[in-house]
């Protein structure tokens, strides 16, 4: 077998670690855009929630007042566990973009290699091609001067 033949073989098997890493990749990406997409949501509604529960024209409710505070704080809480969960997905998501290049960059290598693997062994064909054509030529050459001389 060829080398140019088992390295593409090599290569074939590192294209379909790319792809699934290029798949994981893209996993990684929908789950961090979904959890700033929700992060996002929450910290518009804790704005809108502090917009309407603002006391009204003099109204100052204590209880209502309290009720709100609490639940601003969970509601902050939340965020900030949302942050977390945001920051865990920045990370998965470089892991895996790092994943993805690394099994790129071999790949493009692997295919370089077979690439220049055939074209040494076109070289060497063109080569054995050239030698043998060169051979019949002489046995040829040869062979017609030695009609000649039988005549």
């Amino acid at each position: 077998m060829q080398r140019s033949t088992r390295i593409s073989k090599v290569a074939e098997i590192a294209e379909r670690d790319e792809k699934k890493a290029a798949e994981k990749l893209q996993n990684a990406l929908k789950n961090y855009r979904s959890a700033n997409n929700k992060l996002q949501e929450l910290a518009d509604y804790h704005n809108e929630y502090c917009d309407s529960s603002r006391p009204s024209t003099g109204k100052l409710n204590i209880s209502n007042l309290q009720d709100t505070r609490a639940f601003l704080r969970k509601l902050n809480e939340v965020i900030s566990i949302q942050k977390s969960v945001v920051n865990q997905c920045e990370q998965q998501l470089e892991t895996a973009r790092q994943h993805w290049l690394e099994k790129k960059q071999k790949t493009m290598s692997l295919d370089r290699l077979a690439d220049t693997y055939r074209t040494e062994e076109r070289a060497e064909t063109d080569r054995r091609e050239q030698s043998r054509s060169d051979d019949l030529n002489v046995l040829r050459f040869t062979w017609t001067q030695h009609q000649e001389k039988a005549v």
